[in-house]
């Protein structure tokens, strides 16, 4: 009785220690934010009720359009990860239940894209997005990433675990091929749909670099007008 008391109190302990590991950063955060700056400059990091203050907050909104750019970021988040499912699901489904020639080599071919690192992509999307007028707009962020290797080869595997057989049934009783795919295949694999949806907002919401090279607006991707011919972008004629 005694050994397990002493488990218990030590696996508290355990978990304890853990909670002030993962929550000491965002007290950090929080506290840093709400004191002077002298204060956090002499690292105080216990708050003093009478020197807490708002005006870090107040010069953060002054100085950026922080709310813009976290709308901006939800809406790309919401739109690749949108778009991403929907071209892992299609392309997830004729690769597992239609019977075709060449099924294997175009499976093959989107494993083939793992292979490349992003930054070798870069340079040719930024050329390809300027050429069409897209710098500095919400879909020349989103526009590359439409598509992900790493999901569809995730969806792949959940309908192939799936019965083929009430496929089936459902194309003899009268399913078309996106009526079965949305009705009958989906269903089915939503614990792996849930988790491929998760990935892919999880990817979008972390894109950092595409962003800042495709941008040029404080604000994200406000408009069209700051395109490379705009005379605000062209840089100082050479004396």
């Amino acid at each position: 009785m005694k050994r397990l008391q002493t488990g218990s109190v030590l696996r508290w302990l355990w978990l304890g220690a853990v909670v002030v590991l993962v929550t000491f950063p965002v007290y950090v955060t929080v506290v840093t934010t709400l004191l002077p700056p002298g204060d956090v400059a002499a690292g105080r990091l216990v708050p003093v009720p009478g020197r807490l203050t708002l005006d870090n907050v107040r010069e953060a909104l002054d100085s950026a359009p922080l709310a813009r750019q976290y709308l901006v970021s939800v809406a790309v988040t919401a739109l690749q990860a949108t778009a991403q499912l929907a071209t892992a699901a299609l392309a997830a489904y004729s690769l597992v239940f239609p019977r075709w020639r060449g099924r294997g080599i175009a499976f093959a071919l989107v494993l083939a894209t793992l292979a490349f690192p992003g930054e070798s992509l870069v340079i040719p999307n930024f050329e390809t997005a300027t050429a069409l007028g897209l710098r500095d707009t919400l879909l020349g962020i989103v526009i590359p990433y439409l598509a992900a290797g790493y999901a569809v080869f995730l969806l792949r595997q959940a309908f192939l675990a799936l019965p083929r057989e009430t496929w089936e049934a459902a194309r003899l009783d009268g399913c078309g091929e996106l009526r079965a795919l949305l009705h009958v295949v989906l269903p089915m694999a939503r614990p792996q749909l849930i988790t491929a949806a998760m990935w892919c907002a999880l990817s979008a919401w972390n894109g950092y670099f595409w962003p800042l090279l495709i941008t040029d607006s404080p604000s994200g991707a406000p408009s069209r007008s700051a395109s490379p011919s705009s005379p605000s972008t062209r840089p100082p004629p050479r004396p």
